[in-house]
């Protein structure tokens, strides 16, 4: 996406974030948009008030996400992870809309309420995916949107958006000059 693509101070910060990872012998050293992008996007086009991650592993999305909403003008991004040291890439600007939470993202995700946008990517079974499903339905605002990161690999999300009468579409990322085959972005919204 162009937008982000043009976005310095969130490129050049994260890529001196990312250098100085203790991990970087293993990790990226710039960041990689791939299918962050699409979630970018997302938030941008429907401008929600409350965006709730699952999964904030460094913090890349985090960051992606909080962008989106600063250029909004508006909203907060809640993400949660077990991980007391996940989110090393977050940062200000971006860490002034973002509120972590640690703990359990099913536990977590009982608490929260008018979530617009929903992102599952923590821990990727079926399984644990339904279970935030369960969890964060009955807090969703309507016509929420609920993404999964783990869509190429797993129905969770398209069969929980057929039982409770929501679209679903599927995105699929295609990284260009790289091993890995891709993931891709689950979409479901609407009633």
């Amino acid at each position: 996406m162009e937008e982000l693509d043009k976005d310095e101070d969130l490129r050049s910060e994260l890529t001196r974030r990312l250098s100085a990872n203790p991990f970087r012998s293993v990790a990226a050293t710039e960041p990689h948009w791939g299918r962050r992008a699409g979630w970018y996007a997302l938030v941008r086009a429907t401008e929600p008030e409350h965006v709730v991650e699952t999964g904030t592993h460094l913090g890349l999305g985090s960051c992606i996400i909080a962008a989106a909403l600063l250029r909004n003008g508006h909203g907060h991004l809640t993400t949660i992870d077990v991980d007391a040291d996940a989110g090393y890439l977050i940062s200000e600007p971006w860490a002034g809309v973002i509120d972590r939470k640690i703990g359990s993202s099913v536990d977590e995700l009982a608490s929260l309420r008018d979530i617009g946008i929903f992102l599952h990517d923590s821990l990727h079974t079926y399984e644990y995916e339904n279970s935030e499903l369960a969890a964060a339905e009955p807090n969703l605002r309507p016509g929420s949107i609920v993404m999964s990161d783990n869509a190429h690999d797993s129905s969770a999300l398209s069969e929980w958006a057929e039982r409770t009468g929501r679209h679903y579409l599927f995105f699929k990322e295609q990284p260009r000059r790289h091993w890995w085959p891709g993931d891709g972005i689950g979409v479901a919204w609407g009633k």
